[in-house]
């Protein structure tokens, strides 16, 4: 019996192992190759770039915006949003492109400009996807009802979204095939008030979204009725005047959700009559409204199921108080953008208490000071947030208001100019869980304030305050809750760390910056096991690259060491770091090489920037084992050599090499030589709004001092700060470069000024320059070029600045046209055999005369004689090795091949013999 379980049990092992056997790695090769054709048709440069044929990991579920179901290997979503290439324009879509795609769920293709669909190829190609359940049509330019049709053949959908097309109606939408139809989005459309009649088939719709349809006038709901699951309706941005229920009643009794913002409505108090006709409504939400109109408080709905009301953006009459008064189960309300300045008399009446209320937020609202009285009866505030609303009262609010809310969880008080010190009574805040009072003007020594008793702290924020902070944060050593500290824009000091004391917290973030008056390292910094990211500008601290910091914390994603006094040479972890996401070590004093194994330990890198040091020798061709790598700044060092052949094939994620974190490459003025890396052809320079230093750090602000000179149209300016982020262009010049000039920078079409001056490249001028549209200023002068300047590059209508100067180019110069029609002879000189307008040589004058026999130094010489000389000995040995190769080979041949070296040598000698004789 006992043999018989072991048995059974080693049978179900192996079933087990086999089952495992089946499961599917990876995408299938039909989906795989659907993808590509995809990409053929989404073809925006900067999106899907890991879609292509040479990629080396075949597996498309890893590929960006690609997800697969884990057991079968079978694509379940495709995110296409926004990949056309919008220079494209207009254009209809093959839908049977999908069709290889039979488990996929959820497909996305909005913002892409589509008008229609192909005859014949349109959605109703996909009605056997029986899958699909989410289809997010948005931001394009449909109009034809047939798409309407085709989509209501697809009976498992259960979200539509069509928002911002040109639909007119909705005649050919066959709403009783849509039946498990839940959430529908027709806003940004343009239809009118019978779109209610058509919607209102839709029984089984939860969310329904019609803003911005063209609904005018009074809005009767009545006709939603049959939406008797309904949870959730917009109906903003549309001109109603008023809405209203023609019986006087509705059946909407799951409604949870209204929003009505951007309307016309100004009547208050028929709106609130309104509204309590939804019996279980939680939450409204107001935006860019003017209810100026008085409300008649008598006989207003109780909202017993109100939770959550959010304004943004609205003006309200004097008697807003009292209109809210009466929503007395608010747990939550939301202030925003709003004016909210009553008369003070309104605050002789009874305030409302909002005894139930745990959130309030009122952020860049202008409203009167007594406003705040309000707070003080609200004991079961657990959130405040008020910020950017300048406020000058801070001991009234504090003293009378906030310190006495002994529940309070989380402050948010910044950006509100208030001055002096912390209130004592902060101190009574023990509940209290987050903090930020940053971008004010409070003073004083942290290690005096309130702020050292509130232990239960978690998140600190102290930022862009006037506060002296010790950098090694001994005041806050008993907060042992504390993950988050932002401190920058402060008055950092060293102050005295104690030998004896460690801090109790485990930080997840530290920021600290500004007017540092140097030191060593924070060194607290060494029992920290869970950082993730790691801020410290401009606080001068000195000592060496912290290696110890990447060896203790392996959560590290983000580490900025940025304008310090460290120095020595760069160090790796013991251990590859796979967590460490952005690097930026700039403007310090480090030296030496960089490591040859630096991109093998930091693997996962996609931000490194190390600028501005000392450091020397050649870049390490391990960068290019960073395949996640986006932006890189190497520049000012005293880097020497190559750029790696390893770093331009690897780095298929590079999209900037930038200098002072902006969009700009530039490698000029230094000493590197080789050939332009090949990698520039997956590299597309961008102008971006997507500032590194920004990315990356809450609130962080640009670097003032960065600046940046940009050569372009023959001069250099001086730029730093925001103005950054709209320049782009690629800087070489002044290096050793040689080799022909890659084809596929033509593909760099957001480039504005391209610069390859004084290098030693060869080959002609590509003729895929013609597709830089936007390039304002073109210089490839001294190097050593050669044929004939393409003609195309006259369409290069915004070119202000073009040099060829000083090459070996010839030929006919492009036709005076457009912007070519601006160049002089300064744009041309230095290349003899050039000819035409606005040159002095006629090429017809050139063509009839001889070629001038005196022109053949070396520099004017077509053939570059150590390339020839090269290939002249490599193919004498190649012949010579394939004679030897044949001979060993063939014994038939070897045999011939030395019987006519016998008879020619007999032949010689007896021929030299009876010469001699003679």
């Amino acid at each position: 019996m006992g043999f018989k379980c072991v048995r059974m049990w080693l049978m179900l092992i192996l079933m087990f192992i086999s089952l495992q056997g089946w499961r599917i790695e990876g995408c299938l090769k039909q989906e795989r190759s659907a993808l590509f054709q995809l990409k053929h048709f989404f073809n925006d440069p900067i999106s899907l770039r890991n879609w292509f044929e040479g990629n080396r990991n075949s597996n498309c579920c890893d590929w960006e915006r690609v997800i697969c179901n884990n057991t079968t290997g079978r694509v379940i979503s495709l995110d296409l949003h926004f990949t056309r290439n919008y220079e494209l324009g207009e254009w209809y879509l093959n839908v049977s492109l999908f069709s290889p795609f039979q488990e996929l769920e959820t497909l996305d293709l909005s913002d892409n400009l589509i008008v229609g669909c192909v005859e014949n190829e349109g959605f109703e190609r996909l009605s056997h996807l029986t899958n699909l359940v989410d289809l997010e049509l948005s931001y394009n330019m449909f109009n034809d009802s047939h798409v309407l049709s085709a989509l209501s053949q697809h009976s498992s959908l259960k979200n539509l979204s069509l928002d911002c097309n040109q639909f007119r109606e909705l005649n050919h939408f066959n709403a009783s095939r849509l039946s498990n139809l839940e959430l529908l989005s027709l806003s940004g459309n343009m239809f009118n008030n019978n779109i209610l009649s058509y919607v209102s088939t839709l029984s089984s719709l939860k969310v329904l979204y019609l803003n911005d349809i063209g609904l005018k006038g009074i809005v009767d709901l009545q006709e939603l009725d049959s939406l008797s699951n309904l949870q959730s309706l917009s109906i903003g941005g549309n001109e109603i005047k008023k809405v209203v229920f023609s019986k006087g009643e509705t059946s909407l009794r799951k409604l949870t959700v209204l929003e009505l913002n951007n309307v016309s409505i100004s009547d208050g108090s028929s709106l609130l009559q309104t509204l309590g006709l939804f019996p279980s409504l939680e939450l409204v939400q107001f935006e860019y409204n003017n209810f100026s109109g008085a409300v008649t408080t008598n006989e207003l709905p109780s909202f017993k199921n109100l939770t959550t009301l959010t304004i943004f953006n609205t003006v309200f009459h004097n008697n807003f108080l009292q209109m809210i008064g009466c929503m007395t189960s608010l747990q939550s309300i939301e202030i925003r953008s709003s004016d909210l300045s009553f008369n003070d008399t309104l605050f002789d009446q009874e305030l409302p208490s909002f005894k139930n209320l745990t959130n309030l937020t009122i952020s860049d609202t202008v409203f009167n000071n007594k406003f705040l009285q309000m707070i003080e009866g609200m004991t079961s505030l657990q959130f405040i947030e008020i910020s950017s609303s300048n406020l000058n009262i801070s001991d009234t609010l504090f003293d009378k208001g906030i310190c006495k809310m002994l529940h309070l969880q989380h402050l948010d008080m910044m950006d509100n100019g208030l001055t002096g010190t912390l209130p004592c009574c902060l101190a009574n805040l023990t509940s209290l869980q987050y903090l930020d009072i940053s971008s004010n003007h409070f003073t004083g020594n942290i290690s005096l304030s309130p702020l050292k008793v509130l232990t239960s702290i978690q998140e600190l924020s102290l930022s862009d305050n006037h506060f002296q902070i010790p950098v090694f944060l001994e005041p806050f050593f008993n907060h042992s809750k504390l993950k988050k500290f932002y401190g920058y824009g402060n008055e950092i000091y060293e102050g005295i760390e104690s030998q004896y004391l460690a801090p109790k917290f485990q930080l997840n973030v530290i920021t600290l910056s500004n007017c540092g008056s140097g030191g060593s390292f924070p060194k607290f910094l060494y029992s920290q096991h869970d950082l993730q990211e790691v801020y410290l500008y401009d606080i001068n601290s000195k000592g060496k690259f912290p290696v110890w910091l990447l060896n203790n914390n392996t959560k590290l994603e983000s580490l900025y060491l940025v304008n310090n006094s460290l120095s020595g040479p760069l160090q790796l972890p013991i251990h590859p770091h796979m967590s460490l996401k952005e690097l930026d070590i700039s403007i310090n004093s480090f030296n030496g090489h960089i490591p040859k194994e630096f991109g093998t330990y930091l693997p996962m890198l996609q931000y490194l920037n190390i600028s501005r040091n000392a450091l020397s020798g050649s870049i390490p061709s391990s960068v290019g084992d960073m395949k996640s790598l986006e932006d890189l700044d190497l520049s000012n060092n005293l880097l020497t050599g190559g750029i790696p052949e390893h770093l331009a094939m690897g780095c298929i994620s590079l999209m900037v090499l930038a200098l002072s974190n902006n969009s700009l490459q530039d490698l000029s003025h230094n000493k590197l030589s080789g050939h332009i890396p090949p990698c520039l052809n997956i590299t597309i320079v961008v102008a971006s709004d997507d500032v590194p230093i920004v990315r990356m750090l809450k609130n962080m602000p640009l670097q003032k001092k960065e600046i940046v000179e940009f050569t372009t149209k023959t001069r250099s300016y001086s730029y730093q700060g925001r103005i950054l982020s709209y320049m782009s262009g690629i800087d070489l010049s002044n290096n050793k470069l040689v080799g022909v000039i890659p084809y596929q920078i033509g593909n760099l079409v957001g480039i504005h000024t391209l610069n390859l001056s004084h290098n030693n490249l060869t080959g002609p001028i590509p003729s895929t320059f013609s597709n830089l549209k936007q390039i304002e200023s073109l210089d490839l002068s001294y190097n050593n070029l050669i044929g004939k300047i393409p003609p195309q590059l006259v369409e290069l209508n915004n070119l202000a600045v073009f040099s060829v100067t000083h090459n070996n180019l010839s030929g006919k110069l492009p036709d005076r046209i457009a912007q070519f029609g601006t160049f002089e002879e300064s744009s041309y000189e230095g290349n003899p055999f050039l000819c035409g307008k606005p040159l002095p040589k006629s090429c017809n004058a050139i063509e009839s005369q001889p070629k001038d026999s005196s022109i053949t130094g070396e520099d004017n010489d077509f053939i570059d004689m150590n390339v020839f000389y090269i290939s002249f000995v490599v193919s004498y040995i190649v012949i010579l090795l394939g004679i030897i190769a044949v001979l060993l080979i063939n014994p038939y041949w070897r045999r011939r091949w030395f019987y006519i070296v016998e008879l020619l040598t007999t032949s010689c000698y007896y021929f030299v013999v009876d010469h001699l004789h003679k």
